[in-house]
């Protein structure tokens, strides 16, 4: 429990914040590394949580070139909604358009998932556009055409030097459809709504 806390700010950007913790009647007292490690993480800078993340997926020594070039262009509701990990794969996404190598000549890329809270019956899919928004008439006759039915779709408008959209849609199935049997032919199906 917490007793009590106080905030002493500094000169410049450093400030102490201090709690007070009653630790009476606990049979152990609490992991110091584990509570420092979660205070880093709150800690943490928006663009240095995307370097990590971008590590950690793979990018080594391209990771801090990356952050830099694309953490700040996320808005602050994707921030909040998605966190650096989710940013960390969808800039690797939106550094293959921007490289304009010819492999998604409309400047589309897609990418379909499901998060582990997501209803039996429903898969999320990302559409990365680049220059620009995607306009939803072009998008849901598409994604129903694959037989989805479109239950929602947030957009969030990257900025930067790399700018476009990346829309996010909640998609539902038809009764029976087994969604790890469409993650499974992801593959195809993302080529396929990259060219729509």
């Amino acid at each position: 429990d917490t007793l009590d806390w106080s905030l002493q700010v500094e000169g410049g950007n450093l400030a102490t914040l201090r709690y007070v913790l009653d630790f009476r009647g606990r049979p152990q007292l609490p992991d110091t590394a584990a509570i420092d490690a979660r205070l880093q993480d709150m800690l943490r800078g928006w663009a240095d949580a995307v370097e990590q993340a971008l590590e950690q997926a793979g990018e080594g020594t391209r990771a801090a070139a990356l952050a830099t070039r694309f953490a700040d262009a996320f808005p602050d509701t994707y921030r909040q909604a998605y966190g650096a990990a989710e940013a960390a794969r969808d800039i690797r996404r939106m550094r293959v358009l921007a490289t304009g190598d010819g492999a998604f000549p409309l400047g589309r890329d897609a990418r379909l998932y499901r998060l582990d809270s997501d209803p039996a019956g429903e898969l999320r899919l990302k559409i990365y556009q680049q220059g620009g928004s995607l306009p939803l008439s072009d998008a849901v006759p598409a994604l129903e055409n694959f037989g989805f039915t479109v239950l929602s779709e947030l957009p969030s408008a990257i900025g930067g030097e790399d700018a476009g959209t990346i829309h996010d849609f909640r998609l539902g199935l038809h009764p029976g459809d087994d969604p790890a049997t469409l993650l499974a032919r992801a593959g195809v199906i993302e080529g396929a709504i990259a060219k729509v």
